[in-house]
């Protein structure tokens, strides 16, 4: 709700801006007025702040030959449009009971392990509401360790994509939810998710529980059964049948498609008196 105070208290409108620029070159070209919101790889960055200096930044860097394009996003987070609620924004932590985490996580503010002093420190978060989040960072702290599977748990890409494009990615990067282009069905992807979690070495179930009024049917495996049933040509023997007695066998002709299909149910079969 603050954010949405500090945004709106300015006229022009706020947003944010993806680039593809590493942190340094960013920062070099920056005008007043905006900030790094976020650095996801790097060679790539978020600017935020107003929306006409966000659109005057974009054009000079189509200019420029550099790749931007602007976020679905009505805000401007971890950028000065957020000063003016800073202080109150302290207050409102200082009356939440912080905890140290139980958990291990890197921090967005500083791209290391978070300590307890940090996560209990309300100037900790208000930095963190202000200051840039260093993603890249952060994946660099959890690569260290070696093998490891990132999970995006949210709406579209933009996590998992950086995270598979870092320089110490995961043994895999999972969307847990579909992309807003994708036109598959939404349970579908969150099960796909699930097995290609699980297939990775996540230990998690592998069948997702699927949700009220769903149950798990067992299919029939005849269909996976391979057994050929069918009458290779020439190969079968007739015995012509004379008197009612039967004499000795003779080859088959070979078999052919009969054109009419009004001879198809019925065939001649000579009898002496």
């Amino acid at each position: 709700r603050l954010m949405t105070e500090a945004g709106a208290a300015v006229e022009q409108g706020v947003g944010m801006l993806s680039v593809g620029l590493a942190e340094k070159e960013c920062v070099d070209r920056l005008p007043p007025g905006l900030a790094i919101a976020v650095v996801n790889t790097t060679e790539d960055c978020v600017v935020a702040g107003r929306h006409d200096l966000i659109e005057s930044f974009a054009a000079q860097l189509e200019v420029d030959g550099v790749s931007a394009h602007p976020l679905r996003l009505d805000a401007a987070a971890h950028s000065p449009i957020l000063d003016p609620v800073l202080d109150r924004f302290h207050d409102a932590v200082r009356a939440v009971r912080l905890t140290a985490p139980a958990t291990p996580y890197p921090s967005n503010l500083t791209g290391d392990w978070i300590s307890p002093e940090q996560a209990t420190d309300p100037q900790y978060w208000v930095d963190h509401l202000r200051g840039t989040v260093r993603f890249a960072d952060c994946l660099t702290t959890v690569g260290t360790g070696g093998r490891w599977v990132g999970v995006e748990l949210g709406p579209g890409h933009a996590l998992s994509s950086a995270a598979r494009h870092h320089e110490s990615g995961p043994h895999a990067a999972i969307a847990a939810l579909r992309h807003p282009n994708d036109s598959i069905d939404d349970t579908v992807h969150s099960i796909g998710a699930f097995g290609a979690m699980w297939a990775a070495g996540v230990p998690c179930p592998p069948t997702p529980p699927l949700g009220a009024g769903r149950v798990r049917r067992r299919l029939p495996t005849y269909p996976f059964q391979r057994t050929r049933h069918w009458i290779d040509p020439g190969d079968a023997t007739v015995r012509p049948v004379v008197t009612g007695v039967t004499t000795g066998s003779a080859a088959a002709p070979s078999i052919s498609r009969i054109p009419d299909s009004a001879d198809w149910f019925w065939e001649p079969i000579w009898i002496t008196g």
